[in-house]
């Protein structure tokens, strides 16, 4: 029977095994394919908007989402690869969602202001100015989530460069 330490020993070089069979297997799957056939890159189309291509020959290499792409490549990438891609999709949520609600108090407050008796000008000025506002702050979003976006490709072609 193996002793506290013994079993603590055995653990410990099983997970570090673990650890370095995991980044040789990312290291062996960067090493197989070239930087022209898997380097990534943004392509900006016109009603496309801009999407996330692969290779020499742009494969494309997003899935779709509702506000934000799903990149598989990521996801078992490096920490630091899939730190930023984490980063770009939370961002990019909350940019879209945050978007919708300002765009929609915006709109109600326009709304209001139109069409019903100027008794509540308050509320329709609040309604305007806090959906700019909230506009605004998606509009922050929106540019943090294309640095992090960008960042995550950088980062998956430099591993490929190695």
């Amino acid at each position: 029977m193996l002793s506290y330490i013994d079993r603590r020993v055995v653990l410990i070089l099983g997970a570090l095994a673990l650890v370095t069979g995991t980044q040789v297997a990312v290291a062996q799957q960067a090493a197989s394919c070239s930087y022209n056939a898997c380097a990534l890159r943004l392509q900006y189309g016109g009603l496309t908007g801009v999407r996330v291509v692969q290779g020499a020959s742009a494969v494309k290499a997003e899935g779709s989402g509702w506000f934000s792409h799903r990149i598989p490549l990521f996801e078992s990438r490096s920490d630091s690869v899939h730190f930023h891609y984490v980063e770009y999709r939370s961002h990019a949520t909350r940019a879209g969602v945050l978007g919708i609600v300002g765009a929609f108090a915006m709109s109600v407050g326009y709304a209001l202001n139109r069409h019903s008796s100027h008794e509540n000008r308050a509320l329709q000025f609040s309604l305007i100015g806090g959906g700019a506002v909230v506009g605004l702050i998606a509009g922050i979003n929106k540019a943090s989530s294309l640095n992090h976006e960008q960042r995550a490709i950088w980062l998956y072609n430099r591993e490929l460069a190695h």
